[in-house]
């Protein structure tokens, strides 16, 4: 599933957002410092999740592609499957467009079943929240240059 935004800021600001993100998520993760330019194509840390009723589980996150200010893309695998988020940016002469996606391949034929039928119903509410988060990330870049 995919969501698209035309931004009206440049590719640099917005791929300097993901990367001041990744790497908090990494410092909280693996509880060491990490420079920026270390987050390339082919890192791989471990993290602690917790879902909704407090279970504990762990992912292996491995940045698959990190080319900057373009293309970031990011596969978390746990014991349930393999989810996957990229951010694909394309410089336009009046900003940016950024296209989210999000896949997840699943762990086993019943948990891909699942994700079918799941799917079916999540649909709409799924591509409204990956389009309000692009507009919220938009919105804090412009608020920074302001």
């Amino acid at each position: 599933m995919q969501a698209t935004r035309k931004m009206n800021i440049d590719a640099k600001s917005f791929f300097d957002m993901i990367l001041t993100s990744a790497k908090y998520d990494i410092e909280q993760s693996t509880k060491e410092a990490i420079a920026l330019e270390d987050i390339k194509t082919g890192f791989t840390y471990k993290k602690d999740l917790t879902n909704k009723v407090g279970k504990m589980g762990d992912s292996i996150t491995t940045l698959t592609t990190v080319d900057v200010p373009f293309v970031y893309e990011a596969s978390f695998k746990t014991a349930r499957g393999i989810n996957t988020v990229s951010y694909k940016v394309e410089q336009l002469s009046d900003g940016i467009n950024v296209t989210y996606s999000e896949d997840y391949i699943p762990a086993t034929s019943t948990l891909q079943l699942n994700n079918k039928i799941v799917s079916i119903f999540f649909k709409r509410s799924n591509k409204k929240r990956m389009k309000g988060m692009l507009k919220m990330m938009e919105e804090h870049l412009l608020k920074q240059v302001s």
